[in-house]
C-alpha cells in the first residue's frame, strides 16, 4: 500500500492462492481493504482443512505438499514431468502450451526452488488458525464478493440429475399406465400386448416405476446413492426389450422414443458407475 502511494482503502482481487492472500489481508488489516474479490479459492479456517481431508473425499495433494522433504526430492529432476501432469489435469485443453510448462519447470528446478513453492502449503493450517483469530472477534467489516467457475464435475452431475429427472418422469408415467389398465384395456391401447404373456405388460410396467424411482430417490435421501446407476441400467435394458421388439414389428415411428430413452439411461449409468459417481 505505501510503495505505490495509494492512500486506501482499496479494491484487491485475489484468485487461487491470491484469494487467500486478499482474504488474510481483508480479515488482518480491514482498513486496507474497501472490497476483496475472491475467485476460485478455498480459504484456509474457513472451509479448507475440511477439502483437504482424505478420509472424507478431500483432495490429497494438499497433505501430500506439507510434507517435508519428501514432495522435493521425488520432484528434483522431474520438473517438467511434475508441471505437465498436474497442470494439464486441471484445466481446459490447450491451456498451457510447451513454453509455458517449460518456463513453470525452469522456475521451480532444484530442491531449493521446489521447497520455496511447497512451503506454502506448509503454512496453511497456521493460516486457518490466523485468518479465524480475528473472525472470532468481528466479522469483516466490508463487502465480499466470491466467485467461483464449474468445474466438469459440477456441469455434469447438473447435467446427469436433469437427464436423470427426465428419466423418472418418462418412465413413472409409462410404468403407472401399464399398471393401472387390465390386459384387455392395455391392448387396446397398445396391441403389441396381444402377443405377449398377460403378465408382461403388469411386470414391465413394475420394472418401470422401479427404475423411475432408483434414479433419482437414493441420491435425492443420500442413502445407497449406487443403486442410481443401477437402476438405469434396469431402464437400458428395458429399452433394448423395447427397441427390439419395435424392430422386429417393423414399428419404426416407435424406435426414436425409444432410442432416445435407451441412450438417456446409458448416459446416467455411465456416468455415474464412472467418471461422475456420487
Amino acid at each position: 500500500m505505501t510503495a505505490p502511494n495509494f492512500t486506501g482503502p482499496v479494491a484487491v482481487a485475489g484468485h487461487d492462492i491470491g484469494s487467500m492472500v486478499a482474504f488474510a489481508w481483508a480479515a488482518a488489516h480491514p482498513e486496507d481493504i474497501s472490497h476483496p474479490i475472491l475467485l476460485d479459492s478455498l480459504l484456509p479456517g474457513l472451509g479448507l482443512e475440511e477439502a483437504m481431508n482424505v478420509a472424507e473425499g478431500g483432495m490429497w495433494h494438499f497433505g501430500f505438499f506439507m510434507s517435508p522433504h519428501v514432495p522435493e526430492m521425488l520432484f528434483d529432476g522431474h520438473e517438467l514431468e511434475f508441471f505437465t501432469a498436474t497442470f494439464t489435469a486441471t484445466s481446459n485443453p490447450g491451456t498451457f502450451g510447451d513454453h509455458d510448462l517449460a518456463g513453470y519447470a525452469q522456475a521451480y528446478t532444484g530442491r531449493e526452488r521446489l521447497r520455496g513453492g511447497f512451503e506454502h502449503y506448509r503454512t496453511l493450517l497456521d493460516d486457518g488458525r490466523e485468518n479465524r483469530a480475528p473472525l472470532a472477534e468481528r466479522k469483516l467489516p466490508m463487502p465480499v464478493l466470491a466467485a467461483r467457475s464449474f468445474a466438469e464435475w459440477e456441469i455434469m452431475n447438473i447435467v446427469l440429475w436433469v437427464i436423470a429427472a427426465l428419466l423418472a418422469a418418462a418412465f413413472l408415467f409409462s410404468g403407472l399406465f401399464k399398471l393401472a389398465l387390465s390386459h384387455e384395456k392395455y391392448i387396446a391401447a397398445q396391441d403389441w400386448a396381444a402377443g405377449a404373456p398377460r403378465w408382461a405388460p403388469h411386470a414391465i410396467g413394475m420394472l418401470e416405476v422401479l427404475g423411475a424411482i432408483g434414479v433419482v430417490l437414493p441420491a435425492m435421501v443420500d442413502i445407497a446413492p449406487p443403486l442410481v446407476p443401477i437402476a438405469a441400467t434396469g431402464l437400458a435394458l428395458v429399452m433394448i426389450g423395447a427397441v427390439t421388439m419395435h424392430l422386429r414389428r417393423k414399428e419404426i415411428p416407435a424406435l426414436a422414443p425409444s432410442g432416445v430413452l435407451l441412450i438417456l439411461a446409458a448416459t446416467v449409468a455411465w456416468g455415474r458407475f464412472g467418471p461422475y459417481a456420487f
